[in-house]
């Protein structure tokens, strides 16, 4: 025993000391939300993009370089931390020279997100309390509104994502009850007519989608924009921050939806 947690010690301390990059875009978000600029060789140009990467202005303060396998090897990254956008075959090309690849799959929910936390946070060592946060969300009430969340290009989760777990746990009922993500047409979804739509992707092609004239049948729904960056990588600031996010939506009138972000 005393053998086994000395040699993972070893192993954290050795990441610790490590040069860490990012693959991708869902990477950078891992690592703005543990590790140290002076941990970091570099985040992805994408890190910086408001649209898209939640800790944008984070990313300012680290280093930025695209990450091709010519760049990884001459920097002498010792660490790479992906998602499941990389492709096996760089992976494996990574690994033969000697670079350590640490792949997080995609996460459909609170536990595998607290595993992904705990496992990020031994390799940086850090000292984030996002952790502590995630272990004290739970679900306030019973759901008692009925909600759809639409994304980019008109696709909306269902059971076995984050953001149906999000949704839930923000106290409303998703009315995608379907496995995954999947687009739900116009009909469907005046069919079931839900209390709120929340949507991303305002002045887009997207925002558009919700503003179709049979939109005007929906009776009773809200419809709210909210920024797409919440949800377009799953890291454990995002969730927790996206749940305060829909229960704020709750405080805005459908007057006053047209204008407003959810904050």
């Amino acid at each position: 025993m005393a053998r086994f947690l000395l040699f993972n010690l070893l192993i954290i301390s050795n990441f610790s000391l490590a040069k860490i990059a990012s693959f991708d875009l869902c990477a950078d978000q891992w690592l703005l939300s543990f590790a140290e600029p002076g941990q970091v060789a570099f985040l992805t140009p994408l890190s910086q993009d408001p649209s898209v990467s939640y800790f944008h202005s984070k990313a300012k303060n680290y280093r930025i370089q695209s990450p091709n396998i010519e760049t990884l090897l001459s920097e002498n990254v010792t660490v790479v931390l992906a998602t499941n956008y990389i492709n096996k075959s760089v992976q494996h090309l990574l690994e033969k020279q000697g670079i350590k690849v640490i792949v997080i799959p995609p996460i459909k929910n609170l536990n595998q997100l607290l595993f992904w936390a705990n496992r990020i946070k031994k390799i940086t060592l850090s000292k984030s309390e996002i952790i502590l946060k995630l272990q004290s969300v739970k679900e306030d009430t019973p759901p008692t509104e009925t909600a759809l969340y639409i994304g980019i290009g008109g696709s909306s989760p269902g059971t076995e994502t984050l953001v149906d777990q999000a949704i839930n746990l923000a106290g409303f009922r998703n009315i995608n009850t379907s496995k995954g993500w999947r687009y739900m047409g116009i009909e469907s979804i005046i069919t079931q007519n839900p209390d709120y739509i929340f949507t991303t992707g305002v002045g887009t092609k997207n925002y558009a989608f919700v503003n179709h004239p049979a939109y005007d049948k929906l009776t009773k729904s809200t419809i709210m924009p909210i920024a797409q960056n919440h949800t377009v990588c799953a890291c454990p600031q995002s969730f927790v921050d996206f749940i305060k996010v829909l229960k704020n939506c709750l405080l805005y009138t459908s007057d006053a939806a047209d204008d407003l972000l959810c904050v």
